[in-house]
């Protein structure tokens, strides 16, 4: 794993308890203070990294989607945060720096990126070992895999949006850095990634001017 995508190896190592760990495609944005719009309706994955707490992931799991939060245990837990990083480091820099909603990144002025975006993450995925959720490794199956998600939550506000909105410091660090460290690892181009995580930089720099 990359150097900056350990908080989950970190707690587990330090916790002395059960650690469990998730990752989701469920969208949801704030309103003012108090309030929150379930945006755009996804999947729960829950599982831990020992693969040792199954019946705690699968009771939690249950809980979530008796809540309306369809969830499912599962033993690749690693493999899915992977997963959803790939899908946030498309999607979350690019609605954040244009101000728009996840949907609108099938437009005309967006969806060219969002596919150059994918060729690098692409091959990070494969020299990291993770495959997309659905069908074979490859490009296609990542991209298809983001334009289900954009789909699932196109009235979503994502989270680094929000950020922007708010004046507030991003996940880029989280996000987009091990990624790029991946890829530096492995001889790989990250230029596209880069450049998008230079254009949040520059956008959380200007907040003060």
């Amino acid at each position: 794993m990359a150097k900056r995508f350990l908080a989950q190896p970190r707690i587990t190592q330090l916790w002395p308890g059960p650690v469990l760990c998730a990752t989701t495609t469920e969208g949801a944005y704030l309103t003012d203070d108090d309030g929150v719009v379930h945006a755009g309706h996804g999947h729960t994955y829950v599982g831990d990294l020992n693969n040792q707490h199954a019946e705690l992931a699968e009771a939690l799991a249950q809980t979530l989607s008796q809540a309306g939060l369809t969830a499912t245990a599962v033993d690749d837990i690693r493999q899915r945060l992977w997963q959803k990083l790939a899908v946030n480091a498309t999607i979350n820099p690019l609605v954040a720096l244009n101000g728009v909603r996840n949907g609108e990144l099938r437009g005309e002025a967006y969806a060219g990126r969002v596919v150059t975006v994918v060729k690098e993450v692409a091959a990070i995925m494969r020299a990291e070992g993770i495959a997309p959720p659905e069908g074979e490794q490859g490009e296609k199956s990542w991209l298809a895999l983001v334009w289900k998600v954009v789909e699932n939550t196109a009235s979503n506000k994502a989270s680094m949006l929000q950020d922007i909105e708010a004046l507030r410091p991003t996940e880029r660090g989280a996000i987009m850095a091990p990624l790029v460290e991946s890829a530096q690892r492995h001889g790989l181009t990250s230029k596209e990634l880069q450049a998008l995580d230079a254009e949040i930089a520059e956008l959380e720099a200007a907040y003060g001017h």
